[in-house]
């Protein structure tokens, strides 16, 4: 009974017209299947996975770990681009997708299903030889990407062209940028200062700042890089829980789940998944530090990471090379899989926690917030709390059509 109550009340939330986009994925959340980790899988049980790179080696080692279980079972894995995989998802050619960004609206109404593995901050980089030591808004980083800022002594640096060092268009890095609101008041598009690299690679986009350039990537994969400088967003770098800009990494299955699908995100999201992903995540910063190559420096590649170069560290912020924790950044409404523990308390409290969500939605965000930001929805990212030395600019500010802003409701934890 409880079940289904909760059933309705998410139903009707999901259905409301009136109802925020935010709150509408929660409550689809609440109905969604959860995955438990299976105790055997059948032999000759076959799988196929197609992978955006910002998931290749997450893919791959859950693919090992799965098959070592599970005797008999094989995955396939092929690596290409989100749209690919997804493409090949709906067109019924592979089982699931592996992506690094949200769903746009047209896939959402392909009736494809998500599950969260984390979600992990975008810091903005320069490299370490740039003077710059100042701090960005999210308004001045936005029009350095339009190429509406052009020179360093906008932003308070010494005076010198600005060159946005960019992805690829499909990049999945790219594309979670785009969902900010700062981003959707003009087109989102580089201007005449971009300086795209040719692939979705980190590494090349590092190699390629020198001391004029500024781009954008996975924290992870750059915090601790002697070749990196972490440039602040209002004072913030990505291991503060208000720092806004993040990227989402998702497993993606069409329709119902098959037997063979739902014992891989039962794997996927157990503690023996989640581990797998964390060595995944050790081995791309690895392949990243791998593939820098310190400007000017022909041995750099021979050289530790211990014994980089000690300017390389002084320019960084001390804070830029902390560990981003993974407790300080919640996953999105629709990871059921990983977190399976809400369950024990949403039939609870479901009326109750209705209305308790439905009152924290009236509330505007106090900019005197003390609290973390809980990361933005793929549909309107929240930015953190402004400070009084650094006023978040009204333009970062999500909106709902001429209202205030209103920030959606936090997830039940």
């Amino acid at each position: 009974m409880q079940y289904s109550v909760k059933l309705l009340v998410a139903a009707l939330l999901a259905l409301s017209p009136a109802a925020h986009p935010a709150l509408r994925e929660f409550a689809l959340a609440q109905v969604a299947p959860v995955f438990s980790l299976p105790e055997t899988v059948p032999s000759g049980t076959e799988l196929s996975i197609q992978s955006s790179p910002n998931l290749g080696f997450a893919a791959e080692a859950l693919k090992q770990e799965f098959e070592a279980a599970y005797e008999g079972t094989e995955v396939g894995v092929e690596v290409t681009n989100s749209d690919e995989a997804i493409a090949a998802l709906v067109d019924g050619d592979v089982d699931l997708a592996a992506i690094g960004r949200p769903l746009t609206e047209e896939e959402q109404a392909q009736n494809l299903n998500t599950v969260a593995l984390e979600r992990a901050k975008i810091a903005i980089i320069i490299g370490p030889d740039n003077p710059f030591e100042g701090n960005l808004t999210f308004e001045q980083f936005a029009r350095m990407f339009r190429g509406e800022i052009t020179d360093w002594s906008e932003v308070g640096g010494e005076p010198g062209p600005i060159r946005f060092v960019d992805r690829p268009e499909d990049s999945d890095t790219r594309r979670s940028l785009s969902q900010y609101e700062v981003f959707r008041g003009a087109p989102f598009e580089t201007g005449a200062t971009a300086d795209p690299v040719a692939e979705d690679d980190t590494a090349a986009v590092i190699q390629a700042l020198n001391d004029d350039g500024i781009s954008y990537a996975i924290a992870p994969h750059v915090i601790d890089q002697p070749a990196v400088t972490i440039v602040p967003m209002h004072q913030t770098l990505p291991d503060d829980p208000r720092y806004p800009y993040s990227q989402p990494r998702y497993f993606v299955y069409s329709g119902e789940p098959s037997p063979a699908v739902a014992a891989f995100l039962g794997y996927a999201t157990s503690p023996e998944g989640l581990a797998a992903f964390t060595a995944a995540q050790v081995a791309e910063v690895a392949d990243v530090t791998e593939g820098v190559t310190a400007p000017e420096d022909p041995v750099a590649e021979e050289t530790p990471a211990s014994a980089a170069p000690a300017d390389a560290g002084a320019e960084a912020d001390p804070g830029a090379v902390a560990p981003v924790p993974a407790e300080t950044d919640p996953v999105v409404a629709d990871n059921d899989g990983g977190f399976a523990w809400w369950w024990l308390l949403l039939p609870l409290a479901a009326l109750g926690g209705l209305a308790w969500l439905l009152g924290r939605g009236r509330r505007t965000m106090s900019p005197d917030a003390e609290t973390a930001v809980i990361p933005p929805s793929s549909a309107e990212p929240i930015v953190p709390p402004p400070t009084a030395e650094h006023p978040v600019p009204p333009a970062v500010e999500p909106t709902v059509a001429a209202t205030p802003a209103v920030a959606p409701p936090p997830l039940l934890v």
